[in-house]
């Protein structure tokens, strides 16, 4: 999944991964989201993510 240029998950290509991998017959069930880089500290956007999560009925780890 790609990220912006501060580092951050990039929501709408994480809806393309998880549609593409769903499409390739992949069962995703879980997003790893980040709480603080350790390069450029960091942190997604956990409330989107969060949603998107469960939109697609899938499990949120954040580190």
């Amino acid at each position: 999944v790609k990220s912006d240029d501060l580092g951050r998950m990039d929501c709408q290509d994480l809806k393309r991964a998880i549609n593409e991998s769903r499409t390739k017959g992949f069962v995703p069930f879980f997003v790893n989201a980040t709480a603080g880089t350790t390069v450029l500290g960091s942190i997604d956007p956990l409330e989107e993510i969060a949603g998107i999560c469960e939109e697609e009925d899938l499990w949120l780890h954040v580190d």
